[in-house]
């Protein structure tokens, strides 16, 4: 899959600039029919989805949110199986990215 023809694309979001970061890659990768998923991971903001739906409506990026409520790279994994994503996009700081890379069912863009 070349990630720059992504049509359902999943982000993890924790609310660190980070994942900000993340937020404007995935935004980045979308294209005409794509849709882009949030999913709330354990996070340095008390609400990481309402902050992802601030900045990304900031920028009239429409989105699907999920809350994460297991461990992150679980509620990552299981969410992209669930929504059958091409691609998911994570920030290196998250402490899961290796168990995300190693056991993805779609391509990964890793954010420094």
């Amino acid at each position: 899959m070349n990630v720059s023809r992504a049509k359902s694309i999943l982000v993890a979001y924790d609310g660190s600039e980070a994942g900000r970061r993340a937020l404007d890659a995935a935004t980045e990768l979308m294209g005409y029919g794509s849709t882009l998923a949030v999913v709330g991971v354990t996070t340095l903001s008390t609400d990481p989805l309402a902050d992802a739906l601030r900045y990304l409506s900031d920028r009239r990026v429409f989105a699907r949110y999920v809350d994460g409520d297991a461990h992150p790279a679980e509620t990552v994994l299981e969410k992209a199986a669930e929504l059958r994503s091409d691609v998911i996009v994570v920030a290196s700081r998250n402490g899961s990215v290796e168990s995300v890379v190693r056991r993805a069912p779609c391509d990964v863009l890793v954010v420094s």
